[in-house]
């Protein structure tokens, strides 16, 4: 599979291709792939470039992660580079043209794309951990709860002694049962406190783009 000669890839930067491409590549329309880019970029899920002319230039890699379609375009982009290698190694013509500079290209897009990917993974997975400062300010807050509760139990002594003296042992079994029930109650509760007071992230709102060529 061969790229329109509007797309850019700019060294380092990784893979990405035009509007009218990535259309070509998923098998669609091009006002199907543009309304679909538009509401991916105001989801925050992908971003654009400005390309040459009025063309906009889309991440491959990111626009598979966010629709779910990573492997087709591995696969693809594999199918390119071993049609290349083959019709080398047989004599032939390379099936876009050009030699060793054709598969040389095909190899880097592969390679670009699967960077790519394996970055927007990473941040993915980097983006669910927490600073190390909110994970101590949240281990501390618990604590805090706890001790509290269990500064608590002096003043439940008397519930304890008449628990006992009422049941006897099985008396002072289902008391510190709910004991720790009404602990797990404040933790939970101080949990959900803790979840609350983050603060929300931003949102900018994003004005649908024009249709890239």
């Amino acid at each position: 599979m061969t790229l329109t000669a509007d797309t850019q890839e700019p060294v380092g930067a990784g893979l990405w291709v035009s509007v009218s491409d990535l259309a070509a590549r998923k098998g669609v329309t091009k006002q199907t792939i543009s309304e679909r880019v538009a509401k991916l970029v105001r989801d925050g899920l992908i971003e654009t470039r400005p390309g040459p002319g009025r063309a906009k230039l889309v991440n491959l890699a990111a626009y598979d992660q966010a629709v779910g379609e990573t492997g087709d375009a591995a696969k693809a982009l594999g199918a390119v580079t071993k049609a290349t290698i083959r019709a080398q190694e047989q004599g032939e013509t390379a099936p876009s043209s050009g030699g060793d500079h054709v598969l040389a290209r095909e190899q880097a897009r592969r390679a670009a794309y699967e960077a790519d990917l394996a970055k927007l993974r990473l941040d993915e997975k980097l983006g669910r951990l927490l600073p190390i400062e909110d994970v101590e300010a949240s281990m501390v807050r618990c604590a805090e709860a706890l001790t509290r509760a269990f500064d608590q139990l002096p003043a439940r002594a008397d519930d304890l002694a008449a628990a006992v003296a009422k049941d006897g042992v099985n008396g002072a079994r289902a008391f510190l049962k709910v004991v720790a029930r009404d602990t797990r109650a404040v933790l939970a509760k101080e949990m959900r406190l803790l979840d609350k007071d983050e603060p929300d992230e931003p949102q900018e709102a994003t004005e649908a783009e024009q249709d890239g060529e």
